[in-house]
């Protein structure tokens, strides 16, 4: 009994350690120190990941993240705010993420990927336009990650015109998605009996230097084309 007494109450300190060290990290990231990257970074994840909120973790992520992010003083890592940003949208859901990227000092477009994918997936169209529009608020411009995030999305709805639309939009904007972007949609389009389409796509990417690789038989055709 005196065992099984023992092992409950394990959770419950690891809860109580993260929580001090939760306290900690944010404590040194409002602190106003400028930190390295290596050490942001550190500090950030222990924040984020602190679930000693308990019920309320979807809040107390959006708010840790958006106090590292605002601690940030200029310190700039992709990689970091995406993870952030993915924290937070897995804790408290798109609204969240939206409020955290609203309050974030600097957000880099990395950290609007993950509420891009998300908003597509669950074809909530209303936060992709609130995702467009606070990116253009904070002068973050999307680049080819986030347009592949884009495209890729709306081909796994089946949603083939619009992910063609969301290439258009990207190549007029001057940004080349990633080629497995470009690839898959060229097979989408043939698979749609879009040939046309598909080979006017080749023949823009073409024009602009670029040659899609893979894809079996009939797209190298229509790559060829």
């Amino acid at each position: 009994a005196e065992r099984g007494s023992r092992n409950a109450s394990k959770p419950s300190v690891m809860r109580k350690a993260r929580g001090a060290m939760g306290a900690l990290a944010r404590a040194v990231l409002s602190s106003g120190e400028r930190l390295s990257g290596p050490r942001y970074a550190a500090l950030a994840r222990i924040a984020v990941h602190d679930d000693s909120g308990g019920g309320a973790r979807g809040e107390v992520a959006a708010a840790t993240a958006a106090a590292a992010a605002a601690s940030r003083k200029g310190a700039s890592s992709s990689s970091l705010d995406a993870e952030l940003s993915e924290l937070v949208l897995n804790d408290g859901g798109i609204d969240a993420t939206l409020r955290w990227l609203t309050a974030a000092r600097e957000p880099s477009t990395a950290a609007f990927v993950p509420l891009i994918e998300a908003a597509v997936s669950c074809g909530d169209d209303d936060a992709l336009l609130a995702a467009g529009g606070l990116m253009r608020k904070r002068g973050v411009r999307p680049d080819a990650a986030l347009y592949t995030a884009l495209i890729l999305g709306r081909l796994r709805l089946g949603q083939t015109e619009r992910a063609l639309s969301a290439c258009d939009k990207c190549l007029s904007d001057g940004v080349v998605p990633e080629s497995r972007a470009l690839t898959a949609l060229v097979r989408a389009l043939a698979d749609a009996s879009e040939t046309e389409a598909a080979i006017s796509l080749c023949r823009r990417l073409r024009r602009r230097g670029l040659r899609l690789r893979g894809g079996g038989p009939a797209i190298s055709s229509l790559i060829a084309a």
